[in-house]
């Protein structure tokens, strides 16, 4: 299960007419925060990467996207301990962690079309 039900529900409740648009919203913005994400791995922006984490999983959280928002937490995570103690970024970690993001990401937005019919 990629989503929380009961989350939805209640945006459901909350939203009425203005769900479909909350949904296609926050899809069309996810996409866009993986395409920052993956620019700032590229250039090795460590600050920045927390930075869109951080919001990334907030969003995601509001969207009762669970896996996606522990997916977020764990990068915020790994790149903030990475920029304090000055480590080497473990890329290939990281690659693959962009990948668990971006499929979960494609199982979120399918699952959320599902809300939409």
């Amino acid at each position: 299960m990629h989503l929380n039900r009961q989350i939805i529900t209640e945006l459901k409740q909350l939203m009425e007419e203005e769900f479909p648009i909350l949904i296609r919203t926050f899809i069309d913005d996810s996409y866009l925060r993986l395409d920052r994400l993956i620019m700032c791995v590229s250039q090795k922006n460590y600050e920045e990467i927390r930075r869109e984490a951080h919001s990334f999983k907030g969003s995601s959280s509001n969207m009762g996207a669970v896996t996606l928002t522990e997916l977020c937490l764990e990068l915020e995570h790994l790149s903030a301990k990475t920029k304090l103690d000055h480590s080497e970024f473990n890329f290939i970690m990281l690659q693959n962690m962009m990948d668990k993001i971006n499929s979960e990401l494609k199982a979120v937005a399918e699952e959320l079309q599902t809300h939409l019919e």
